[in-house]
Formats: C-alpha cells, structure tokens, sequence
C-alpha cells in the first residue's frame, strides 16, 4: 500500500465489494488476477495522472479448502492489494460485514485527504449495493470523485441509485471484456464454503504451474546479465509469463496515439513522444492476429481498420525511444506473440508490446508508404511562456529539404507566413542534453533524419528579444528541464522561471 503524502498529486482508491461483484470465471488463475490488478491501477489510477493508494478486498473469509482462498492469496502478493476479511458470526450480525470494512477505509482515506487543497482525488467502488450511496455523496461533498463498477444479473440490469449518485459508472463485465479485449466473461456468486475434490485438485495444479514458471523466470534471469534479478526479489515481482509460452496465453499491448502526444507533451514529458507506462493498454492473447487485434481497436476507439497503421517502437542505443518499423497488411495474419518477440529489444521485455496507432483523417484510407517516404514529428517552444507542446506529424520526401516544410509548420503553429522559424532535431537526453540545428540547405537524407524522428521548433528571435529570455532557445531550456529531472524536483510552470545555469 502507497503511503498517503499531502504534498504528492491525487490519490485514487479502490474499494471493492467481492462478495457482491466477483471476479469473472476466466480471470481466477494468477495470470487473471494479475491483469485485473493492472488493469485497475492503468485505468483508474496512471491514465487520470494519479497515483493507486490501495485496492482494498473486503469478503468473508473463505475456508481454506475453499478456491477463494487461493484466489485471494494470488491477489494480496501482487502489491498494492490488501484484503479486509470477517468471519461468520450469523445472520442477525450486522457489525461484522463487507460494506461496514469498506465504508470504513473510504473514511480513514477521507480524512487524510479532504485537508489538503491539492488535486482531485478519485475513489472506485466496485460493487452493485445501494448500501453505499449515503457513503458517496458524503465522499462528493468533500470534493472526491467516485466511480461505481456495477453488476447485475443481466446486460439490462442497473442499479439505478448508485450510479445516478456517481460521476461516472461502468457495467463490470462490459468494462473488462471492451479493456482486456475477451469475447466472453461469466460470474458465478462468491460462496467462502464452496469446495470440490475437483476444485481443490484445479488450483493445486494451478499453484504447481505458477511456481514451475516462477522457477523457469528466475533461472532465464540468472542467465542474462543484460537483465539481472533483484536481490529484494518476492512474490510480489511475478510476472506473466512470455507471451509465446504455453502458460497464461495473454499478453499486455500498449497503444499510443497522437492525443498521448499532445496530453503528455509537456506536462509530464519533455523528451521522446510519451511515456509508455501513461498509455492505453490492452490484454490480448498472444495467439490473436494482428487483424483481430485492430478490430478490437474499431470498437474501442471506432476508427475503421482502413484509417490504422501501427508502427513498432525501438529503444536507441542513445536510450531514446523512437518509431522503428510501420506494420503493413503484411502483418495482419501474425501472431501478436511473433510481433511482440519481433520488438522485445525495443523494451526489453517480450511480455510487453508498444505500439504507435497512425490514424487517417474522418475514417479515410491510409496512403500506403513510398520508399523515399519519411515520418517526421514536432514539437513547438514558446521562448516567452517556456512551454513545449506537440505540433503534429507529417510525412516528408527524404530529397526535400526543410524550406519545404516552413509553410506547414507555421499553419500549425499558428504563424503567419513571414515569421521566421528555427528548427532543430532533439537527438538525446542521457548523459546530456543533445540537438543540432536543422541546416536548410541540405536534404533530409543528407541530414540523417528517418522515421519517427522529432524536430523542435520555436519561433525565431532578435538578439535583443533573446537577452531578455531565460531560456531563449529550446535547447537551453530542455537542459534547464534535465537539471530539475537530475536534483529530483517536480517540472512545472512554476518553477521554470528560475535562472539555468
């Protein structure tokens, strides 16, 4: 569980009703239940630019014969889960159940929070119980936000008070199959009582696979130097396995797209495109085809298979991290586990895919790439407010040479024609700030520039405008950026007023 600090950006807390919304028959295994933990923290915690307190499991305690008990041991080692159990004390017991655990850990967060006058904060209920809507408008009336993941007995049913009361809620079923992209999902009651000779010998063939493959990771890890194991390793640190093994069978694709760019762009990222871990993921299995993957995508963002092209990203030996290869048709019969084993060297991580999504413009078809075809992007610095924001993509000649560019590059910016425009390449942050100024007389194969490189560009200045500039170029001020990055201090607005040196 994340220590709460008053000064740190907004929390999201999940508290979770299982006895009232179980977890789906296809999720109980240890690959499951680790997706659904990711799941959560991605989407309600890393994509609203706030950090996970705790995801707090409130049941009565099963028997220990029982699947759940397995179930619930898989979720508390995985960190950042915590479970709040009762026993049994009868029917006309009402001190001792889920709802009075959880609306107990919404007032303890409450408390710590409502003080401070910093972010919004967010608390997800996952639970159906009418029970809880007292609990949310008091949690509304002290400025958090609430979110309701519903269950019903069909796709019709709703309770209608508890979502009415949230700011935002979701059917539970329908929000896992659309994030984890499965066909089909079923919820069977949780009963703490309930086992089998079957079940039983299930999960305990279940545990032996999950510690065979832990087994299996930890040698593979002690081979390759390139990746060593830490010496505090746990439980805590299990991973699914690698997506082309027989164990698991599903793997974690992340999708960037230009709208990551322009949200990420500085705010919280100054160098390369994004940040991979603050971009939609999805759960796939490893044996879908690249086609299949990119219908998912139509109904998750309703962009027509015809208006995608997604490119590989690579890690640069400098530690950047830039487009590498645009996927074709070609690519729509493979594997993700093909694809992803294709890319492991751009991550480090095979278990991991990172994708861009190129989109065409109102659901028109992509041009096809030429050879002497290259994908450029910008970003724009404003020397005077010193901020960096992300201008676009376009796809240029490599025998063109950058004049040819100067009248697309003002209309983005809003300029007019005669503003005067400097544009330099961002080369590399580690171990020092690295940009070279474009020259215009030379062509853009001469200057070495391939696809998915970045060029930044600002406005250019007088000699007098700049003296009265802190940072009056835009390499000036990424290194002043860097220098914060290094001495471990927030990058924000207000603090970019300071002297660099």
């Amino acid at each position: 569980m994340a220590k709460v600090s008053r000064t740190a950006a907004g929390w999201t807390l999940v508290l979770w009703d299982i006895e009232n919304v179980p977890i789906p028959e296809q999720l109980r295994d240890p690959i499951g239940v680790k997706q659904l933990k990711e799941l959560l923290k991605d989407r309600f915690a890393k994509a609203r630019n706030l950090q996970l307190h705790c995801i707090k499991l409130a049941c009565r305690w099963p028997d220990w014969r029982s699947p759940y008990a397995n179930l619930l041991g898989w979720l508390t080692t995985l960190g950042d889960v915590e479970a709040l159990g009762y026993q049994w004390q009868g029917q006309k017991d009402k001190t001792h159940n889920a709802d009075r655990l959880l609306k107990q850990a919404a007032d303890r967060f409450m408390h710590m929070l409502e003080q401070h006058d910093g972010p919004e904060h967010l608390v997800v209920f996952i639970t159906s119980d009418q029970d809880f809507c007292e609990k949310i408008q008091e949690l509304q009336r002290r400025n958090f936000k609430v979110v309701v993941l519903f269950h019903g007995p069909s796709t019709s049913w709703k309770p209608a008070s508890i979502t009415q009361v949230a700011d935002e809620s979701h059917d539970w079923l329908t929000f896992l199959k659309q994030e984890l992209c499965l066909a089909h999902l079923s919820v069977a009651p949780y009963d703490p009582q309930a086992y089998q000779g079957a079940n039983q010998a299930q999960n305990s063939m279940a545990s032996a696979r999950t510690t065979a493959a832990l087994s299996r990771q930890a040698s593979q890890e002690s081979r390759h130097t390139a990746r060593p194991s830490s010496a505090n390793s746990s439980r805590n640190d299990y991973r699914p396995p690698a997506p082309g093994s027989s164990q698991g069978g599903r793997m974690k694709v992340c999708v960037a797209r230009d709208q990551d760019f322009q949200d990420q762009i500085g705010s919280h990222q100054w160098f390369d495109l994004m940040d991979p871990e603050k971009v939609k993921c999805f759960w796939t299995h490893h044996q879908t085809t690249m086609l299949v993957f990119k219908q998912n995508l139509t109904s998750q963002w309703g962009i027509p298979v015809r208006s995608q092209r997604l490119w590989l990203w690579a890690r640069c030996r400098n530690g950047t991290l830039r487009l590498s290869e645009p996927m074709d048709s070609g690519y729509d019969d493979r594997q993700m586990c093909d694809i992803a084993g294709k890319a492991s060297q751009a991550n480090g991580d095979a278990q991991e895919l990172w994708l861009y999504l190129e989109e065409a413009k109102n659901d028109k078809p992509l041009v096809p790439i030429v050879a002497d075809n290259i994908l450029l992007f910008f970003k724009l610095y404003d020397p005077k407010r010193q901020t960096l924001s992300y201008l676009g993509r376009c796809y240029a000649w490599e025998t063109n040479r950058l004049p040819a560019l100067m009248p697309f590059l003002r209309r983005k910016a809003g300029y007019t024609d005669n503003v005067a425009l400097q544009v330099a390449e961002e080369i590399k942050f580690e171990p020092k700030v690295s940009c070279k100024v474009v020259d215009e007389s030379i062509t853009f194969k001469q200057a070495d520039l391939l696809h998915g490189d970045i060029l930044l560009v600002q406005r250019a200045l007088t000699e007098d405008e700049a003296a009265k500039l802190k940072h009056p170029t835009v390499k000036g001020f990424l290194k002043f950026v860097r220098k914060l990055q290094l001495a471990k201090q927030p990058v924000h607005a207000g603090n970019m007023t300071a002297t660099s040196s």
